[in-house]
């Protein structure tokens, strides 16, 4: 199961819009797979004040996923949150936001953690009479990874990473995609 964390990670790899997953995931959320587990999911979706649509989704994961998580014994579980809200700003605009957690053991042991903290943004401009050629789609996500980590026999270090990611697709004819990575 993929865990609801941010907007890339919870696509497949066959459905993404570009060949290659943005470096951002491939090094923070553990590599082409992101973070997948065996594990259990619940999600809870209302309406929230001013036409807002809200999600919220809990994870429980084993706790082993790539990279990222590796449990260490039967206790070592990872969790995963993700709070998202949707609003129609317009007949043909849209704003999908969201926020993610997920924390987890890492390779070290089971006294030593990674935390794993997310923000995404979505805007889409899709008009309904001319949706085919017409229409901008700008995703950004931000992702920061801080691991609890072994530096030396006497002590423990910690080491955080930040990276954003920005996708705008456009399509035309033919279609045209650009995104970047820092």
């Amino acid at each position: 199961m993929r865990a609801a964390f941010g907007k890339v990670n919870t696509i497949h790899n066959h459905a993404l819009d570009y060949i290659d997953r943005p470096l951002a995931t491939v090094n923070l959320l553990g590599g082409e797979d992101g973070i997948d587990d065996a594990g259990v999911s619940v999600t809870r979706i209302f309406a929230g004040p001013k036409d807002w649509f809200l999600e919220g989704t809990a994870q429980v994961f084993r706790g082993d996923s790539a990279d990222v998580f590796q449990a260490n014994g039967r206790k070592d579980v990872s969790v995963v949150g993700h709070f998202r809200g949707y609003k129609d700003l317009s007949e043909s605009t849209n704003l999908d936001i969201g926020l993610s957690y997920a924390r987890g053991h890492n390779n070290n042991g089971s006294a030593f953690l990674t935390n794993l903290y997310g923000a995404d943004a979505t805007l889409r401009w899709k008009p309904l009479r001319r949706a085919v050629y017409n229409s901008v789609m700008w995703r950004n996500e931000f992702f920061l990874r801080s691991t609890r980590s072994v530096l030396n026999w006497d002590d423990a270090g910690d080491s955080t990473r930040v990276r954003p990611v920005q996708f705008i697709e456009l399509p035309r004819q033919p279609p045209m995609d650009c995104g970047w990575t820092v």
